[in-house]
C-alpha cells in the first residue's frame, strides 16, 4: 500500500508555474495538480515493486531523475499529473492516496493519454478518479478523444477502463489500446456500473 500523509487542511496547494490550475471534487475525492512538495511521496509510490512493474519503464527511479522529471513536467504544457486525495466525512480535510494523468495531450487533434495511475491497494477511489479525470479531459481541456495503453494481463485494469467507458479498439506487443470520444461519455458515465474494488496499481506508464 502506498504510503499516506496525514489529514490536511483543504486548501489546494500551488500548482506548477505554467500549468492552467485545474482540480475536480465529487463525493469523498478530489483530485488537484502536482507540486514540488508532493515529490518524496510520488517517487515512494512510483517505486513500489508491485507498482512500478506494470510500467512500461519498470526501473527503480533515483531522486536525481524523479525531479529532472519533474522539472521538464512543469514546462510541458499537454501534461497533467493529478494527485488523488480521499476526503473527510465533512469534506474539510483530506488525504494524499495516489495519482492519476491526463498526457501525451495533441492539442491540434484533441486527443490525450490518460495513465500513470497509482493507488492505496484498499483505497476504493480508483474508479471515481479516472471518472474525474476523464471530465476534466473532456470539459475543462475540450479533448475529443482520451485513450489508455494498458497490458493485456492486466485484467483489472482492462476491468475498470471497461466499466469507465473505455472500449477496446487494438492490441500490439502485448499492450492493449482503449479509448473514449467526448460524444459518448455522458452515455458511458450515466450507465457505467465499476466494481469498486478494482483498484489497480496503474493503468500505464509514461
Amino acid at each position: 500500500m502506498p504510503d499516506v500523509l496525514p489529514m490536511s487542511p483543504l486548501d489546494s496547494p500551488t500548482p506548477s508555474a505554467g500549468k492552467r490550475e485545474l482540480t475536480a471534487v465529487t463525493d469523498g475525492c478530489r483530485l488537484r495538480l502536482l507540486t514540488e512538495s508532493d515529490l518524496p511521496l510520488t517517487l515512494a509510490w512510483r517505486n513500489r515493486d508491485h507498482v512500478r512493474r506494470w510500467f512500461l519503464h519498470s526501473d527503480l527511479v533515483t531522486p536525481e531523475a524523479h525531479r529532472a522529471w519533474f522539472e521538464e513536467y512543469q514546462r510541458r504544457d499537454n501534461d497533467f499529473l493529478f494527485i488523488i486525495e480521499k476526503l473527510s466525512a465533512d469534506g474539510r480535510t483530506s488525504t494524499p492516496v495516489g495519482q492519476t494523468s491526463l498526457y501525451n495531450i495533441d492539442w491540434s487533434r484533441g486527443t490525450g493519454e490518460s495513465g500513470r495511475v497509482i493507488i492505496a491497494e484498499k483505497c476504493r477511489l480508483a474508479a471515481t478518479a479516472t471518472r474525474l479525470a476523464i471530465d476534466l479531459g473532456f470539459a475543462e481541456l475540450g479533448l475529443n478523444e482520451i485513450h489508455a495503453d494498458v497490458y493485456a494481463h492486466n485484467l483489472m485494469c482492462l476491468a475498470l477502463c471497461a466499466r469507465c467507458g473505455f472500449v477496446r479498439m487494438s492490441e500490439k506487443n502485448g499492450l492493449v489500446r482503449l479509448a473514449i470520444q467526448r460524444w459518448n461519455w455522458l452515455a458511458a458515465r450515466d450507465t457505467a456500473t465499476v466494481n469498486p474494488d478494482a483498484t489497480p496499481a496503474t493503468i500505464r506508464a509514461a
